[in-house]
């Protein structure tokens, strides 16, 4: 295939489609609203448990989404595509918009370098040994991720969420998140119980969802060996079906052909990929089998 055949069909997998950006964001929130629907008129804690598993792996697609929206990939006007990725999907997280934009896109031209402001999520003496890797992410799900930040807030400082940008004035990113936050309490208090905001909503974001997203982030980029070059970090994974709902919603798993081309929708990278091996078109890669069987793979090289 020549240069140009081969942009051809990279332009034609780059097509956005607003339609498809309108179902995810239908079907996303409409899966949370049952949700919350289904714990408030059965008052089960059973149910309350399942829902707050379930709206944990949801919370995580959301995140995924703003990634998407971070590309620009969710609807083609991009004034369109920011208020989504940052009212509906960002915000809501407790994730700044703005500065996670400016973060990421510096992820992508950095992945493998210390600089790397995603650093610290896939690399690091945190990363150095099974015992440190374990308490790591127990600490996750037990909460540690708001703790910190929280603890710096109060300490006069920068949470860790916003220090990879401190010539940025985030008082507006902090707005729209305090904005959000309350307009989200605020209908659920009304459409259902109040209480259900902490116990369904932040409870599983700072615990459970923080710990998916955390995990996945590993996987993504670690290497044992820290002086390994871009190359060596993107890798492919073939998740199993829970796995793709907990930790690789939205083709997520499909890591390095997004890092090799980035303007393709998630919704669009697995027929691509499999368009581009037929085709005998080679990228940086190296295809994983599911994330668990991966994660105790790596954790057993370390000593």
């Amino acid at each position: 295939m020549s240069h140009t055949e081969e942009k051809a069909l990279v332009r034609r997998y780059n097509a956005i489609s607003n339609l498809r950006g309108a179902t995810d964001l239908a079907l996303h929130w409409g899966a949370i609203v049952f949700l919350f629907w289904a714990v408030h008129s059965t008052q089960s804690v059973v149910v309350g448990i399942v829902a707050a598993l379930f709206i944990a792996g949801l919370q995580n697609s959301l995140a995924s989404l703003a990634h998407e929206a971070c590309h620009y990939k969710i609807f083609t006007p991009r004034g369109l595509n920011s208020i989504v990725g940052g009212f509906l999907y960002s915000y809501p997280l407790g994730l700044p918009y703005i500065s996670y934009r400016k973060r990421h896109l510096e992820h992508h031209r950095m992945v493998g370098d210390p600089g790397d402001p995603d650093w610290d999520n896939y690399q690091g003496p945190q990363f150095a040994s099974k015992g440190r890797v374990y308490t790591f992410y127990v600490m996750r799900i037990l909460g540690a991720y708001l703790v910190v930040n929280v603890l710096t807030v109060l300490s006069g400082r920068r949470p860790p969420v916003l220090q990879d940008h401190k010539r940025d004035n985030p008082t507006r990113d902090l707005v729209y998140l305090a904005l959000t936050q309350a307009a989200l309490f605020g209908l659920i208090a009304f459409a259902f119980s109040w209480w259900m905001y902490f116990a369904l909503w932040l409870l599983p974001l700072v615990t459970l969802t923080s710990f998916l997203v955390g995990f996945r982030a590993f996987l993504e980029h670690n290497h044992p060996d820290e002086t390994s070059g871009v190359e060596e970090r993107l890798f492919d994974y073939n998740p199993n079906f829970v796995e793709a709902f907990f930790f690789s919603p939205c083709n997520f798993h499909l890591h390095a052909i997004h890092h090799a081309y980035p303007a393709v929708p998630h919704y669009r990278l697995r027929r691509m990929k499999g368009e581009l091996a037929e085709k005998g078109i080679a990228y940086p890669c190296e295809d994983r089998p599911g994330f668990v069987t991966t994660f105790f793979r790596q954790v057993n090289k370390l000593a």
